[in-house]
């Protein structure tokens, strides 16, 4: 039974990796006249998916941890 308490722990912090990842902007390194290097967001640093999708993600995720752990403590009894 504690095995897939785990099992579902662990899915559901996959999950919430997965949506964090998804938020991560492209980032473009360009060079300036002076020689030096900046870092300026990506196009798609505001698109729907880093917006939208990786929030519903992370928040299923988030929701998907408290319901694994109350799962396993009714099936402990």
């Amino acid at each position: 039974m504690k095995r897939i308490n785990y099992l579902l722990l662990a899915t559901s912090l996959a999950i919430i990796v997965t949506g964090l990842i998804l938020m991560l902007p492209p980032t473009d390194i360009k060079s300036t006249p002076g020689g030096r290097y900046t870092q300026s967001p990506g196009v798609g640093a505001f698109s729907t998916i880093r917006i939208r999708a990786a929030s519903a993600v992370c928040w299923t995720g988030f929701m998907l941890v408290p319901l694994s752990i109350v799962w396993g403590m009714r099936r402990g009894k």
